[in-house]
This record gives structure tokens, C-alpha cells and sequence, in this order.
């Protein structure tokens, strides 16, 4: 099997891609029935319309000490579907980060997804005003209203899923997850600095997608920065 630093590092080229999240895909690796002594691992886009990429990590490249790495991806350079072999462990990352690269393209074409592309400009601003708060943690009156607005997002966020065109089951999990996920930040806010709870919240608020509502919700989060104190 695979080691978990290798797993770690497609989760982070993942995770840096412009408009998805390492939560958005499924990476499964185990042994490959189609050749023995190989290793298989496959990442799916949970959310697409079967877009994966699988790697067969196969033997030693002869008279070297590097892998060779069969790869098959939806989608590719130019086709849906393409055929790649590189060689080493860091072709293929690359070629993980081109892959993801274009899935990320084809949702900046979506026009719900352009809509979010158009709030770039608001969000920086966010951005520049989050970086200047350094370490501050809230204080209880300052930590209600934080946890009134996690609450308002998550409620916002939720209602946005529910009305993406995927599968039930998919919208069930995700719900579920991010159910989890604020959950943590109200347990933590108390001991976070308030410039990562911002991040982490906005973060969900840019990968879930636009709708008319998404302006407010960073606009609000922009008036509790405004209205709390300098630290």
C-alpha cells in the first residue's frame, strides 16, 4: 500500500486548486488486479460527470531507480479521456496538479461558478482585512455574534446544497460534513484566533458555490470584522 505521505501530498495539490477541495474526491489505492506487484490508485470527483484519473505504479525503470507510472485521466490535455506514462513520483503529481487544473477550468466556465469568479475583488478585500487582525481571540460578547453568523452561513450553505443538480446521497454527505465542520469552529471559536475562523468559514462559503446570497454572507462577515476591536 501506499504511504500516507504520498496520499498527503495529493490531498494538498488538491486542496490548492482554485475552486475545489481535497473533499470534493475520493482517493482509493490498493493492490492492482491487473498486474501484480503493481500499485493502483484512483482519485474521483465526487461532483462531475466522471471525471478521475487512476495511476498504475508499476516496476523499476531498468538500469534506474525511478518508478514508471502508467496514467489514465478524465479529463485530459485535449481528449475526455487520455493515456500518460511518466516517470517518478513527481511527474505524476504534476500531472495530479495539471488534472485537477482542469476540472477547475471547466467549473470557471459554469456560469453559477463565473459568479463567484465576479466576487473576487470583495473577497481580497475580506482577505487584506483578515491578515491585519493578527492573533486575536473573541471575547464572549464578541463570540455570540460569531457563532450567530456561523449559524446563519451554515443555514445558508446547506439551503445552496440542497439545490445543486447531484445526487441525493452526495448532497446527504456533504451536508453531513459540513454539519461537522461548523460544528468544530463553535467549539473552538472560544480559543481560535478569530483572523482562522474568519479564513476557515469563508473558505466553505467559496468552495460550496455562488448563489445570490453569497455577496451578503461575505459582506456581513466584513461588518462583525468592522465592528470588532483592533487587537
Amino acid at each position: 500500500m501506499l504511504r500516507k505521505s504520498f496520499i498527503n501530498k495529493i490531498e494538498v495539490i488538491l486542496e490548492s486548486t482554485p475552486l475545489l477541495s481535497v473533499t470534493d474526491f475520493d482517493i482509493i489505492s490498493e493492490p492492482s488486479r491487473a498486474r501484480e506487484g503493481s500499485i493502483s490508485i484512483r482519485i474521483i470527483y465526487r461532483y462531475g460527470d466522471g471525471e478521475y484519473l487512476e495511476g498504475l505504479i508499476g516496476t523499476n525503470v531498468p538500469n534506474s531507480s525511478a518508478i514508471k507510472i502508467s496514467i489514465v485521466c478524465n479529463p485530459g490535455d485535449f481528449a475526455i479521456e487520455q493515456e500518460y506514462v511518466v516517470v517518478g513520483f513527481q511527474d505524476f503529481f504534476e500531472h495530479v496538479q495539471a488534472w485537477a487544473g482542469r476540472i477547475s477550468e471547466e467549473l470557471r466556465l459554469i456560469p453559477i461558478n463565473r459568479q463567484i469568479e465576479e466576487q473576487r475583488d470583495l473577497l481580497q478585500s475580506l482577505e487584506d482585512q483578515i491578515s491585519d487582525m493578527g492573533d486575536k481571540v473573541a471575547t464572549l460578547e464578541e463570540l455570540e455574534k460569531l457563532r450567530n453568523w456561523m449559524n446563519t452561513v451554515e443555514t445558508e450553505l446547506k439551503d445552496r446544497i440542497e439545490h445543486l443538480e447531484i445526487k441525493d446521497k452526495d448532497k446527504e454527505k456533504r451536508i453531513e460534513e459540513l454539519s461537522i465542520e461548523f460544528e468544530v469552529f463553535r467549539a473552538r471559536a472560544s480559543k481560535m484566533p478569530v483572523k482562522r475562523i474568519f479564513q476557515a468559514v469563508f473558505t466553505r462559503i467559496y468552495k460550496v458555490g455562488a448563489d445570490p446570497n453569497l455577496p451578503k454572507l461575505i459582506e456581513n462577515g466584513v461588518k462583525i470584522i468592522k465592528m470588532l476591536p483592533p487587537p
